[in-house]
């Protein structure tokens, strides 16, 4: 929508005419929106030369396409990779447990576009649809007329309650003048039965040593299943249990996401979303180093070898 609305506000190209001849795509009008999304980096083709228009799109790809309309990049220096987007795409609320990673369908790519209309754009507090109505690309009312109510909403209630349900147990934040950590985590699997709602996610944990200036000195940050049960109607949690404790009680590893075959892309994409969080907690100086204070000295001299007891 955003593209074709961009490209014939621009109209810059005709129907015989493209905007980056390097980009082999299909003949027509359809040539013209894909080397413009090109141009615009929006689309970027699978090689050099080619666009891969029949090729099979599957779930990396067309999450990869709604994070850079989200404003994000991926790359060494951008904020995922394109073959490991799903930590960010659940973090940014555009991952809906409807969605199913290993045979993308045309109803997946319904719900990751509905999804992301709702999701912020990068450092910002602007949504996609508000963007895209700010573009003309349709109306707020159409929009509204569209989506009387957030599709996802329940979806986006029980993933609040485990972000609950993990801070419970691993307070985040800063935690002192020098200390933060975060969390991140994407549902893999929800199972009803018997009035609970038996859910597997994988949580990534991460600390960071913050400096002056904006600066951080050190980070850690890993991922692991961990599974939470909630009561089907109330939400209210009833238990909890981290990887530790599923391998423990021998819990099949393979109903967890420990062992599905993504469990690598998983991990990376979480861990590289906490400098995601970390990044934009100290843009928006949500956190941040301060002088220590006497105790904090104190507290830091009781953590050396040196420090004893008069």
């Amino acid at each position: 929508m955003s593209i074709k609305k961009q490209y014939k506000t621009n109209n810059k190209c005709s129907n015989n005419q493209r905007f980056s001849p390097s980009v082999f795509c299909a003949t027509g009008r359809r040539e013209c929106f894909v080397s413009y999304a090109y141009d615009q980096g929006y689309a970027k083709g699978v090689s050099k030369n080619k666009f891969g228009a029949n090729d099979t799109v599957t779930s990396e790809m067309y999450l990869t396409f709604m994070l850079r309309a989200l404003g994000y990049t991926e790359g060494d220096r951008g904020e995922f990779g394109w073959n490991s987007p799903w930590g960010l795409a659940a973090w940014c609320g555009i991952l809906p447990i409807q969605m199913d990673r290993n045979h993308f369908l045309r109803a997946d790519v319904a719900s990751v576009t509905c999804a992301a209309l709702y999701a912020k754009r990068r450092g910002s507090e602007r949504t996609l649809q508000e963007q895209l109505v700010s573009e003309g690309a349709f109306t707020a009312e159409q929009f509204v007329e569209a989506f009387p109510s957030d599709p996802f909403a329940e979806f986006r209630r029980i993933d609040q309650k485990v972000t609950e349900a993990i801070v419970a147990q691993r307070p985040v934040g800063q935690i002192d003048y020098n200390k933060c950590l975060l969390e991140n985590h994407m549902i893999t699997s929800i199972v009803e039965a018997d009035g609970e709602l038996d859910i597997t996610a994988m949580v990534c944990l991460g600390s960071a040593t913050l400096e002056p200036a904006g600066h951080v000195s050190s980070t850690l940050a890993g991922s692991e299943p961990w599974r939470i049960v909630l009561d089907a109607k109330t939400l209210e949690l009833k238990s909890f249990q981290e990887n530790a404790e599923l391998l423990d009680q021998w819990v099949p590893l393979e109903s967890t996401a420990a062992y599905n075959k993504h469990y690598d892309s998983l991990n990376f994409g979480l861990n590289r979303t906490f400098f995601v969080q970390l990044q934009q907690l100290l843009d928006h100086g949500a956190i941040a180093y301060r002088s220590p204070t006497y105790e904090d000295a104190m507290k830091d001299l009781k953590n050396t070898s040196f420090y004893r007891e008069a």
